[in-house]
């Protein structure tokens, strides 16, 4: 048996709207140009599925008994009632699902409502009950007057199929609801473009619009010198090809919405494919399920954090690179223009170059590899970070050098930075302790957090670099390096990012702006009653084709924001 997902307010919204349109005063109809698809089988271009009547007064009774008001379902049976003057929904079928359909013959693009029925005459009456004028219109169709122009509608394969255009009434498919189920299987509410399908001339039209609009922003920029300008239009082009190939490329776009009853979590999910074959299915295949070396940075004590994994294509990454040099021939350009010795701006450019040396030759491999953390604590805030590089090597030999140069230019470098301080899984430590000023901005709060001094960590592995900064800085570093060699061999998605919800107000409530740490201490207060799944969590995952985003957030977090919304009442 299905497993019962709340369904969004929205459908009620929607059940009512189209019901409550039914019965409005008649009107004159409106001059319009009619749809015609001449067709016998038009492709779908958009689809609208949404919920269910009965799970969706499930789905009412759920938000009214989150909010403290566990009246809300007879609350929505009232206003029901109210708008079809006591009928409520006589003919609907309140077990299937409702939607909107968009479909075009290649050219041109109609649509229909296509809603579920038990008995389509009953469903007719309901209409005449509350006002509105109906109308046999011949071959099965029923012309309705509504206040703002007539709709027409026929009953097909247990469906009622309504429209504003007569003709789109011929041309629906035998079973005009079986696109809703297959959009909205998995979803409450779920919107679904078929952008394959979508009318040539349409897809045509948003390009050229693309291309124009490209056009106006690579011109020179007054200031611009021709290498700026020329680096600027080779990425603006860059962009264009890519957002081109996903308008001519994407095969299907959906957005769907669910809200579960028994996890108590709500979820936003948007899932892209590209067509079989073409460049855009080709990149998301290289969006796969692999080994990082920084899974280990999802710390569960951290307020945010996350990692990232991934292979550009070869045409990025040397555009990466390209980007890198044009910096690497400015940065040369300032070095020469400093108040500096000769033997100074020489070593200098030694020095930068190397590191745009290793940079770049990161950008060329195409790896992408990285995670973070950031733990916030009353009184103790930490940032740590790593990534792929191509040589820890160059790396640790160039940090050495340039703590050489300033203990040169400083003696007090010295006592500040540590060189090779600690080890572990085979990255080297360095450590820089940076006092923290007495004329700091917000000096008592700083010091609160991070100490009289901020202690930054630099570690550096065979192909890795990592950075931390904060009042544990070197402690969370070895945790975070520690847990990721030990889940190395372990899958992962390409993209995983976590939010703990409580921990954030909590800092907020401590550290923040005074006008917002009264409702951040109470959302803290909530999230505290019944600690454990208060996360906000962002997952992208490789689905055939293409690749889902999926957004979570946990059941602790909506009972905190359904209380919250009851007090305000």
């Amino acid at each position: 048996m299905r497993k019962r997902n709340g369904k969004v307010i929205l459908s009620l919204l929607a059940v009512v709207g189209l019901l409550g349109s039914m019965g409005l005063m008649a009107a004159p109809n409106t001059a319009r140009t009619p749809v015609d698809l001449p067709v016998l089988d038009p492709q779908p271009v958009a689809v609208l599925s949404i919920a269910s009547v009965d799970e969706l007064k499930a789905d009412v009774a759920f938000v009214g008994n989150l909010v403290g008001n566990p009246q809300l379902a007879t609350a929505m049976e009232v206003v029901l009632n109210l708008a079809t003057q006591g009928r409520g929904l006589q003919g609907l079928d309140t077990a299937r699902p409702l939607g909107v359909v968009a479909v075009t013959d290649g050219e041109r693009i109609g649509g229909y409502v296509c809603l579920p029925v038990s008995d389509f005459q009953k469903l007719l009456e309901t209409a005449k009950a509350v006002g509105a004028k109906v109308d046999e219109a011949g071959e099965g169709v029923y012309r309705v007057a509504t206040r703002r122009r007539p709709i027409f509608v026929k009953e097909q394969s247990g469906w009622a199929v309504v429209s504003e255009e007569r003709p789109v009434l011929d041309v629906v498919p035998a079973d005009p609801g079986k696109v809703l189920a297959d959009v909205g299987r998995e979803y409450d509410l779920a919107a679904r473009l078929h952008a394959a399908n979508v009318p040539e001339k349409h897809r045509r039209e948003l390009i050229d619009k693309i291309k124009r609009d490209a056009e106006r922003d690579m011109r020179r920029r007054p200031g611009e010198s021709e290498e700026q300008h020329a680096l600027r239009k080779q990425v603006t082009e860059e962009l264009l090809s890519t957002v081109v190939s996903l308008v001519e490329e994407v095969d299907e776009v959906t957005l769907g919405v669910s809200l579960d009853h028994d996890a108590q979590q709500a979820a936003i999910e948007l899932s892209i494919t590209g067509a079989e074959g073409t460049e855009v299915a080709k990149a998301a295949a290289r969006l796969k399920e692999t080994t990082s070396g920084f899974a280990g940075f999802m710390l569960p004590d951290a307020t945010l954090s996350g990692h990232w994994s991934g292979q550009m294509p070869s045409q990025k990454s040397e555009l990466l690179v390209t980007v890198i040099e044009a910096v690497r021939k400015q940065a040369m350009r300032d070095i020469e223009k400093e108040d500096k010795s000769a033997e100074e701006i020489r070593v200098a450019r030694e020095l930068a170059g190397e590191v745009f040396d290793l940079v770049a030759d990161t950008a060329r491999s195409g790896r992408v590899d990285g995670g973070m953390a950031l733990v916030l604590k009353t009184r103790a805030a930490t940032l740590a970070a790593g990534t792929y590089i191509a040589d820890g090597a160059d790396l640790d030999r160039i940090t050495k050098q340039v703590a050489r140069i300033a203990e040169a230019q400083n003696p007090r470098v010295k006592e500040l930075v540590k060189l090779d301080a600690d080890r572990c899984e085979g990255v080297r430590f360095h450590t820089v302790s940076i006092p923290v000023p007495p004329d700091a901005e917000d000096r008592e709060k700083v010091v609160s957090l991070v100490g009289e001094s901020l202690e930054v960590v630099i570690g550096i592995g065979e192909k890795s670099a990592y950075v931390a900064a904060g009042r544990d800085a070197l402690g969370t570093l070895k945790r975070a390096i520690t847990t990721s060699a030990k889940e190395a061999s372990q899958k992962v998605p390409p993209v995983r990012l976590s939010l703990a919800v409580d921990l954030l107000a909590e800092f907020i409530a401590e550290y923040g702006q005074p006008k917002d740490r009264p409702g951040a201490a109470k959302l803290a207060e909530l999230l505290g009653e019944s600690p454990g799944k208060d996360r906000v969590n962002l997952v992208a995952q490789p689905i055939l084709r293409g690749v889902k985003y999926r957004l979570e957030a946990e059941s602790d977090i909506l009972t905190a924001l359904g209380k919250l919304a009851a007090k305000r009442k």
